[in-house]
C-alpha cells in the first residue's frame, strides 16, 4: 500500500485529498495501481489513470480486451488539453473508436466484455 506521502506526490493532492484516496483505496479491499501520467500510456487491468495534460494532449490506451477488465482514467488538471482514451485495437468503446476526456475531474470507468470497451 503507498503510504501518504507517495498519495500526496503521486497526483499533487493536498494532504486532505491523499488522505481521501487512501482511505477509499484501503477500504475496497482491492488491489489497485494508481499511476499518474502526463504522456501517452499503455493501461493495463486494474489501472487508476490520473491524467495530467498540462503539458498537451495524449492518449491513454486500453489493453487487450478481456472479460472483467477494467480501467478507469481522471483528467487532474485544468487546462484545454485533452486525453483521449482508445481500445488497443479495432475493438470499441461504447460502440465509438475512442473517448475523449477534456474537463478537469472529469472521468470514465471502461469495462471490457471480452470483445469491447463499456463506459461504466
Amino acid at each position: 500500500m503507498k503510504t501518504l506521502r507517495q498519495w500526496m506526490r503521486a497526483g499533487g493532492f493536498s494532504r486532505q485529498q491523499a488522505e481521501f484516496l487512501k482511505a477509499e483505496v484501503e477500504a475496497a479491499g482491492t488491489t489497485v495501481a494508481l499511476v499518474v501520467k502526463t504522456a501517452a500510456y499503455s493501461a493495463v487491468s486494474g489501472d487508476v489513470v490520473l491524467a495530467n495534460a498540462t503539458g498537451g494532449a495524449f492518449a491513454v490506451t486500453l489493453p487487450v480486451p478481456a472479460a472483467g477488465v477494467k480501467v478507469s482514467v481522471k483528467k487532474t488538471d485544468a487546462s484545454a488539453n485533452a486525453v483521449t482514451v482508445s481500445p488497443h485495437a479495432s475493438e470499441t468503446i461504447d460502440g465509438a473508436s475512442s473517448v475523449v476526456i477534456s474537463t478537469q475531474y472529469e472521468s470514465d470507468d471502461f469495462l471490457s466484455d471480452g470483445t469491447n470497451w463499456w463506459r461504466v
